[in-house]
């Protein structure tokens, strides 16, 4: 039996948005390549790997979570006020509430109690 999985029910709600943000960044990163550039691909790509470790439990996958969706909101309010469109504000948008919801104490209690 195949013991992987790509979402877990039984996080709580503020692990399960933050994991499906994760996989919409993803899908969106790689059909938007051109408009977005290699470096949002590439931490669109990490954070893909690091929901679907969040998703099986790993308490590394969600640090590295913490870690690069901080990045992505810093790049991404950089890159509003610097100036951009439509898919800026979208983008910082995202990247703000991906960051809240994997520091949101509901999560970060839930890690500690149930991730190895």
């Amino acid at each position: 039996m195949n013991e992987w999985r790509w979402f877990n029910q039984s996080h709580p709600q503020t692990l399960q948005i933050a994991v499906m943000l994760c996989y919409f960044r993803i899908v969106f990163g790689l059909l938007f390549f051109f408009a977005s550039g290699p470096l949002f691909l590439l931490s669109d790509i990490l954070l893909g790997m690091c929901a679907f470790g969040v998703a099986n439990d790993k308490r590394v996958a969600w640090q590295g979570g913490v870690v690069v969706s901080g990045l992505v909101m810093v790049l991404s309010v950089a890159t509003f006020l610097l100036g951009g469109g439509l898919n800026v504000v979208l983008s910082t948008m995202i990247a703000v509430a991906l960051f809240v919801l994997f520091v949101h104490p509901e999560s970060r209690n839930y890690q500690k109690i149930w991730f190895s």
